[in-house]
């Protein structure tokens, strides 16, 4: 019997989450820093910088330069209670503006039922046995990057059903995978989408705690 890990089990993930955690997002030519910049508990604000792929391992340095390359810097409220988003802060134009964040995942993370994807239904590496063979194949586990090194962690794999919406993503099945410990365990490390000819895969390039927004500093949020 699968088990379903709810909203609610979410919200009470990421209540934990500290200023600083971040993780970077990869997904074809263009990376995501998705920074944690407060949490008060009812209340997430979410630091989004998106770039060109870069060849960037010195995030601290690269913030601390005002993120040069970057082509979008936003910072959001989230409630935690419903997954709303109060409020969105456009730094390059110092303005709040009413466009979606960069990275609309994560209230729908937070608002969406995940079910645990059974040990037997998992991806594994390899050919498929013939049949009534033992299925011996190693499980297929994406990479988890934390502080610039990869470490190994067990990883828990869920499905997730997009919201019926106007998005490319409306109504389709992706595959979330989590680690378990050490890493930031309450975001995804790998996202997944196979749906004929359309297929979504991103990854997790970096993640970390401590990292640090000094120019947020200088505007009025």
């Amino acid at each position: 019997m699968q088990t379903t890990l709810s909203a609610k089990d979410i919200d009470k993930e990421i209540k934990k989450a500290s200023s600083g955690d971040f993780v970077v997002y990869a997904y074809k030519q263009q990376s995501t820093l998705l920074r944690i910049a407060g949490n008060n508990g009812s209340e997430l604000v979410v630091e989004e910088i998106s770039s060109p792929k870069p060849e960037i391992r010195k995030w601290q340095e690269w913030l601390n330069e005002g993120a040069p390359g970057h082509s979008s810097w936003t910072v959001s409220r989230i409630s935690l209670d419903n997954g709303t988003i109060k409020s969105v802060y456009n730094v390059d134009e110092r303005a709040y503006v009413s466009a979606p964040i960069t990275f609309p995942f994560l209230p729908t993370l937070l608002t969406t039922p995940l079910t645990l994807i059974a040990t037997p239904e998992r991806k594994r590496i390899g050919a498929e046995p013939l049949p009534g063979e033992m299925d011996f194949r190693p499980l297929w586990l994406p990479k988890i990057i934390f502080e610039g090194k990869e470490i190994k962690v067990a990883v828990e794999a869920f499905r997730l059903v997009w919201p019926r919406d106007e998005s490319e993503l409306s109504g389709k099945t992706l595959e979330l995978y989590f680690p378990v410990h050490e890493a930031i365990t309450y975001l995804p490390y790998w996202i997944e989408m196979n749906a004929g000819l359309n297929k979504i895969k991103i990854g997790v390039i970096d993640s970390g705690k401590g990292l640090s927004s000094p120019l947020l500093s200088l505007y009025d949020l």
